[in-house]
């Protein structure tokens, strides 16, 4: 009975002291214009303890007194963490719904989201700072719904199509209009630093015609720059580097092995069901395609052997390839290794920026150097701005932007998407069989030039003793995609000047008169050579050299 009594004495004492550790915390929540709000989550911080806000905003919750710090959250509004100190709290939550007050670059001027009716998408510069673009239209890609964005080519710092209301023409264009800083931009996407951009806004609909007419047709792309902070003086400096390859896998397409079996079944069905005459039979046209008969074999119709085996011991009179037959040269067959690398690209910016009251600064300065994933695809950028504006009086305000930028660039020659030159279209076309360089066709050692370094099979070299044979017309004879690519040439030099200027007059709170004036310059040096070696410019070679250059002048009031 005594063992008992103690127990239980023992149990109380215990009871008593959870009990202890305990205390009940209440409080109210309500949001920021005094409401209570209901259904919000109190949760002790760092536990599953927890418990919801009733119709009047009123909560209780048990808490251990270990427990410090309660997270008030709730769907639309800014979720809180409030300390526990004592055993009731007051809370007051901030609408999280502020996206609303969110200011739109629009035709006129700007305008609260709230109040815009029209089709808007917005891309801002917290937007673009985890991304690596070289042209300022490639942050718009699946970034705005509605809006269709598609890559041109791969060149670097080359733009995107784009189109924002669809195709509106047959004939004319449907690429949308430019407008930087508020008035209509004259030069190439490209010319504009991302670095520098502080907002990017699509308009969609209609209204994009208030201000800038029958040229926003197809819809407008708003670029805003970036300007100085009022109350503070910041540098910043940015640095990026990366690397770009090919995004897309290459087609699967046969090997050596596999080519010359189809091939040898591909001319043996021609022997057996000619297009004109009398066809053989199967086991003749068999002998034949292997080369076992005096008639022309596959060998003789591809040119080359880069196996270790016979000319006519390449195939079977089955159709299989010979189980001998090893490679002379594995590692100069494919194309693309040798036309393709991992491009670097770095872009390395700084700025200077800030302002007082009545007035602010922004200069900046930017090197961006892309070099692509085919060989001689390049840009180089230099840019840079300066961005003032000024208020000596309320009722007049004034700015002016400038902007420069330098861009050389060189560009791997394509000449169409079925060209001989075209890298892509050349190295998945031309047979697995054909190599890069000039090889012995017996040893399959490399063959040397006089200053003893391998050199180009041009596919033509057959009447030059080197014991080479010519490749037939469908293995491409006398082109050679990496030599013209390496020797011929395509480029460009670009200068590029932008001034803006605006002044506002601030007649009443309502009304002010606004005149923009803008100057847009470019300069353009095109350069094109293509080598006397091989190609469409041998033997006598070909060159070609074009200046060019535009002004264009946009006031508006």
């Amino acid at each position: 009975m005594r063992k008992i009594s103690t127990m239980l004495l023992c149990l109380l004492l215990v009871a008593s002291q959870l009990l202890a550790q305990n205390k009940t915390v209440t409080g109210k929540v309500l949001d920021e214009k005094g409401v209570p709000v209901a259904n919000v989550s109190v949760l002790v911080k760092g536990t599953t303890i927890g418990t919801t806000s009733k119709q009047d905003g009123s909560f209780s919750i048990s808490v251990s007194s270990s427990a410090k710090v309660l997270v008030i959250s709730s769907v639309n509004f800014t979720s809180q963490e409030v300390l526990i100190k004592g055993t009731s709290v007051s809370v007051m939550l901030q609408s999280s719904t502020a996206s609303l007050d969110e200011v739109v670059v629009v035709a006129y001027g700007t305008q609260k989201k709230e109040t815009l009716t029209g089709s808007v998408g917005t891309i801002s510069a917290e937007n673009l700072k985890t991304r690596a673009i070289s042209n300022i239209t490639n942050s718009i890609e699946g970034a705005i719904p509605g809006v269709v964005v598609g890559s041109a080519n791969g060149q670097p710092g080359s733009g995107n199509s784009i189109r924002i209301r669809g195709f509106g023409s047959i004939n004319a264009t449907s690429e949308p209009l430019f407008v930087v800083d508020g008035v209509p931009y004259t030069g190439g996407s490209s010319n504009i630093n991302p670095d520098d951009v502080e907002s990017t806004t699509i308009l969609k609909d209609a209204s994009a015609t208030a201000l800038y007419g029958s040229r926003a047709a197809n819809g407008v792309v708003i670029i805003t720059t970036k300007r100085g902070k009022k109350g503070r003086n910041n540098i910043s400096v940015r640095g990026q580097t990366g690397f770009s390859t090919r995004g897309l896998q290459e087609y699967e397409r046969l090997d050596p092995f596999q080519f010359y079996p189809v091939q040898w079944d591909m001319y043996k069905n021609s022997l057996i069901y000619p297009v004109s005459g009398t066809g053989i039979s199967a086991d003749s046209a068999s002998r034949v395609a292997s080369g076992l008969t005096n008639r022309t074999s596959i060998f003789s119709l591809l040119g080359y052997n880069p196996f270790n085996v016979a000319n006519n011991a390449i195939v079977s009179t089955s159709g299989g390839l010979n189980p001998n037959a090893q490679l002379l040269y594995p590692d100069d067959l494919d194309w693309t290794k040798e036309l393709m690398r991992t491009g670097i690209r770095q872009d390395y910016s700084i700025n200077f920026n800030g302002g007082a009251e009545k007035s602010d600064y922004f200069v900046s300065l930017g090197f961006l150097n892309d070099k692509g994933y085919t060989v001689r695809s390049d840009l180089k950028r230099y840019t840079a701005r300066i961005n003032v504006n000024v208020q000596p009086k309320s009722w007049i305000k004034a700015g002016l932007n400038i902007s420069g930028n330098f861009s050389q660039s060189n560009t791997a020659s394509d000449g169409g998407s079925t060209s001989f030159v075209n890298p892509f279209f050349f190295s998945r076309n031309i047979g697995p069989i054909y190599p890069v360089y000039a090889h012995n066709p017996t040893t399959g050692n490399f063959l040397l030039d006089a200053s003893g370094n391998k050199f180009w099979d041009l596919g033509n070299l057959g009447g030059a003793g080197l014991g080479l044979a010519n490749r037939p017309t469908g293995g491409f004879s006398g082109r050679h995609t990496l030599a013209e690519t390496t020797l011929n040439e395509q480029f460009f030099n670009r200068t590029v000047a932008s001034a803006r200027n605006y002044v506002d007059l601030i007649i009443t709170k309502n009304f002010k008169f606004t005149n923009n004036v803008s100057v847009d310059f470019q300069s353009q040096y095109d350069g094109s050579y293509e080598n006397t070696v091989v190609g469409d410019g041998a033997p006598a070679g070909r060159s070609s050299k074009e200046y060019g250059g535009s002004t264009g002048l946009t006031t508006s009031q």
